[in-house]
């Protein structure tokens, strides 16, 4: 059985994320967390493996009682898949300035979803953790090492297992910031980043990855694809 959890799975690239992941054999479970009240687009999806849980990725209180919605839902078998879409842009409890948030919210999520995590990688093997920055300019490459590294310590705190940590710069897409003059439709971005999600192996583990799977290296406002 394999399963993903995608969050901010409303609208856009999370919504097409849910899809693709929905169309694919090898996924069991597809967990779709959205901010408040889910849309008619996700309420119309008709299928047996499709879960939509409502969770504030701003809200701690919120990601808590969601996730124990998501134990329920995995009963024991463990989460293969995290995709992180959700939540960057928001202050957290209306505090945090937005760099703060891109890097405070994967590693909250990753906290309550560690015990889910950890058991897929011991009775599987691997469990994959995805971060896609929609804003990414505003990250260095020292953040996001801040983010593998925030992630890393709350594993080797327990002496548990270590799921891989992968980021993903999405370009310029057609969605509400990209605007209609983007260099990508959602459906041209989403069905190849869907694939290479499920494709990441440990060569991808701590990097940032362009929706076509090509290394890059990030500065602060400047991008070099190796």
């Amino acid at each position: 059985m394999r399963s993903v959890l995608i969050t901010g799975a409303n609208r856009e690239i999370g919504l097409g994320l849910v899809r693709e992941f929905l169309k694919e054999p090898s996924v069991d479970i597809v967990i779709a967390t959205v901010r408040d009240v889910a849309t008619k687009e996700i309420n119309s999806i008709t299928s047996s493996k499709l879960h939509v849980i409502i969770c504030n990725e701003g809200d701690e209180k919120s990601i808590t009682t969601a996730f124990e919605k998501v134990n329920e839902i995995l009963d024991g078998s463990g989460l293969d898949i995290v995709v992180n879409n959700g939540g960057l842009g928001l202050p957290l409890n209306g505090e945090a300035p937005q760099e703060n948030v891109d890097v405070i919210v994967p590693v909250l999520l990753a906290k309550h979803l560690s015990a889910q995590l950890n058991a897929a990688e011991s009775k599987k093997g691997s469990a994959q953790i995805v971060n896609i920055f929609s804003s990414i300019s505003q990250l260095s490459k020292e953040d996001m090492r801040m983010i593998n590294k925030k992630l890393s310590a709350i594993w080797q705190k327990d002496n548990s297992y270590m799921p891989r940590t992968t980021c993903f710069c999405p370009g310029w897409v057609t969605t509400d910031s990209g605007t209609e003059a983007a260099d990508l439709t959602v459906e041209e971005y989403i069905a190849p980043l869907a694939q290479l999600i499920l494709s990441l192996n440990g060569e991808h583990n701590g990097n940032l990855f362009s929706f076509t799977g090509e290394h890059i290296t990030c500065w602060r406002g400047e991008f070099l694809v190796q």
